[in-house]
């Protein structure tokens, strides 16, 4: 299947568009701050007996450290899977606006 990165994917609208996506059969990471929580996300998803599979990988938006850890990660994980990334969907939401921890 293919491989899928959803973020905010653990709750809400993607959390449907990551239960979409396993119906077709693809690998979707869900990509979240709040790993307890996407993990309980993929338990809930893993009964529903869909086509595909998924994942959790941590990432806060708001700190470059953790989007630059995730992409090395994915980029491992991809090469490891001897695969490309199909798909990536930007859904995760922020509430209020302000500076990010790098100030911008």
């Amino acid at each position: 299947g293919k491989y899928v990165i959803v973020t905010g994917g653990s709750r809400g609208i993607g959390l449907e568009t990551t239960r979409g996506l396993m119906a077709q059969g693809a690998h979707v990471v869900m990509a979240a701050r709040d790993v307890k929580a996407c993990q309980a996300a993929a338990q809930l998803l893993a009964g529903e007996n869909l086509r595909g599979s998924c994942s959790c990988a941590q990432l806060d938006l708001e700190d470059y450290s953790s989007v630059r850890r995730f992409a090395e990660e994915q980029k491992k994980a991809l090469k490891g899977r001897k695969a490309r990334l199909a798909c990536l969907v930007n859904n995760a939401g922020v509430m209020g606006v302000g500076n990010s921890s790098e100030g911008e």
